[in-house]
């Protein structure tokens, strides 16, 4: 254990003495701050016209929001919702830059915003609608209906998220949540600069011993055929693990240091609305950014895996990369059921809030497990099935590879 100790710390300083790995960190957290920070970044537009900053129009919503913190989502702040709404001209084209809206409706804009994405009205249903608090989670629960008969979910999955639904606290309590719905709403991109990031710092992790053709000497060596490799794999699970929480608390840092840490046990239905477990947003934020951490793990040791078989960084690069994009354009019709959560739930594509919060599960031992609770399972094993099919590989390339 202590040689492999040695070979681990020397694996993972190869891996840290690159200059490649600083710039592409470098990018990954500049790339982060900018997603974060963008939207209160230049002026607000209404068409083409200047209206105000993008930072003045945060504060303003702010306050708003700070108004109707906390406050229950009710039949009467429902009416009031409503009503402030029916102030705005019927024939304004843009009824977001008229005085009435500015006025009497953006005030509520929260709830009437929630009232859409809970019910899936649109603008002109939700003024025309007759406010009312059963009619509103009556309508809640058809659109969540509807979504799992589109997603052809069996009668015991719909049994399970009606259950689940149960326990979503009625009525809803409105709470501001800026900071984790930013969190939310950029997992996909953190996600993706983190699996690139991994690809770039170890697509030649093996491939550069064949190239600079240093693998007969480790073959000499007396750990070369076995405990080098198991060293090798280490490193790069401890680099990838290690790169993906760093760029995950530093995007909680940044959104928390922004926009506060308002909402921390708001209802997760605050953010989204079509997701039926009970949990709270920062929760969602842990499990979000947890699932980031385990798929750069998973993908570490496919990515060094092709860099054994490929023996060319170039070529692991070109594959790893053509699956982050093939996974960004291409996608399977929901009605082949099992071929479209295969392909959902590959690391290239898992790490969106619609997969990692998908409402199609797994059923194991009699019991219903959800994406964010399978996948890093499924990954777990998956790596080590990965690590065990490349030690042959690595071994006998060492023996007959030239």
């Amino acid at each position: 254990m202590n040689n492999l100790g040695v070979l681990y710390r020397y694996e993972l300083k190869k891996i840290l003495m690159r200059k490649i790995v600083y710039a592409t960190l470098a990018i990954c957290f500049i790339a982060t701050a900018i997603l974060l920070i963008g939207e209160l970044i230049g002026p607000y537009y209404i068409g083409n016209e200047k209206v105000d900053t993008q930072y003045h129009m945060f504060l303003t919503d702010r306050n708003y929001q700070k108004m109707l913190d906390g406050k229950e989502i009710d039949q009467a702040l429902l009416e009031e919702t409503i009503a402030a709404y029916g102030m705005i001209p019927i024939t304004a084209e843009k009824y977001s830059a008229t005085e009435e809206y500015q006025k009497y409706a953006r005030p509520y804009s929260a709830i009437f915003n929630f009232v859409r994405d809970t019910t899936h009205m649109t603008l002109s249903e939700v003024l025309q609608w007759t406010p009312s608090l059963d009619d509103l989670y009556a309508q809640r629960q058809s659109m969540l209906e509807n979504q799992w008969i589109s997603e052809n979910l069996s009668e015991g999955e719909k049994a399970f998220w009606r259950q689940k639904e149960a326990g979503v606290k009625t009525p809803f309590v409105y709470q501001i949540t800026d900071s984790y719905y930013m969190l939310f709403r950029a997992v996909t991109t953190i996600g993706l600069l983190v699996l690139m990031a991994v690809s770039i710092c170890l697509s030649g992790f093996f491939a550069e011993e064949h190239t600079k053709r240093t693998d007969q000497l480790i073959l000499c060596s007396k750990h070369g055929k076995g405990m080098a490799y198991w060293a090798k794999i280490l490193a790069g699970i401890s680099f990838a693990g290690g790169i993906s929480l760093l760029l995950s608390i530093f995007a909680v840092l940044v959104s928390v240091g922004i926009y506060g840490t308002d909402g921390f046990d708001a209802m997760f239905q605050l953010i989204f609305a079509e997701y039926s477990y009970p949990i709270t947003a920062c929760q969602a934020v842990l499990i979000l950014y947890g699932c980031v951490i385990a798929t750069s793990v998973i993908f570490s040791t496919f990515v060094m895996l092709l860099s054994e078989i490929l023996h060319s960084s170039i070529a692991t690069l070109a594959v790893t990369f053509g699956m982050l994009i093939l996974s960004m354009i291409c996608s399977i019709p929901s009605q082949y059921r099992v071929l479209a959560q295969i392909w959902d739930w590959l690391p290239s594509g898992f790490l969106t809030p619609w997969n990692i919060f998908d409402i199609r599960l797994v059923s194991a031992f009699g019991h219903y497990l959800t994406a964010w609770q399978a996948v890093p399972v499924i990954y777990i094993f998956a790596g080590m099935v990965i690590a065990a099919v490349g030690k042959p590989i690595y071994r006998h390339f060492q023996v007959t590879g030239r």
